[in-house]
């Protein structure tokens, strides 16, 4: 295996051959193509985390792609799968809550005003 089987980027070896990662896409690989699947703690993709495991593993340092890999299922280099959400924090959880509370209250608002409109102006 010299090339990733998601993004089709070549592959870097540590020098006891037992782990791959690619070179263009944050795939990392056991020796017999087995994808890793590298979770930070408290779950999720988080390159900084990537970063310290490529390293204890024997890779040299180098920047991490901010995405996971395709196998992950979120179109990180191809795979053709669906974009998944990343899962994100309370506070983002809860403007986006806030967010849509206040669409759905405007959408609500103008449609109760439409429909006053429309029975005021139907003669009684």
């Amino acid at each position: 295996m010299d090339r990733c089987p998601s993004c089709q980027s070549p592959l870097e070896w540590t020098p006891t051959r037992e782990h791959a990662r690619c070179s263009g896409c944050a795939g990392l690989y056991v020796s017999d193509g087995t994808p890793v699947r590298l979770e930070a703690p408290g779950g999720g993709f988080n390159p900084e985390f990537q970063a310290i495991f490529e390293q204890q593993l024997g890779f040299a340092p180098r920047i991490v792609p901010n995405r996971p890999p395709a196998y992950w299922g979120s179109g990180g280099g191809g795979g053709g799968s669906a974009p998944q959400p990343m899962p994100g924090n309370q506070f983002q959880k809860m403007m986006q809550i806030g967010i849509a509370g206040f669409v759905f209250f405007i959408l609500a608002t103008v449609a109760a005003y439409v429909a006053w409109v429309v029975y005021a102006s139907i003669p009684h």
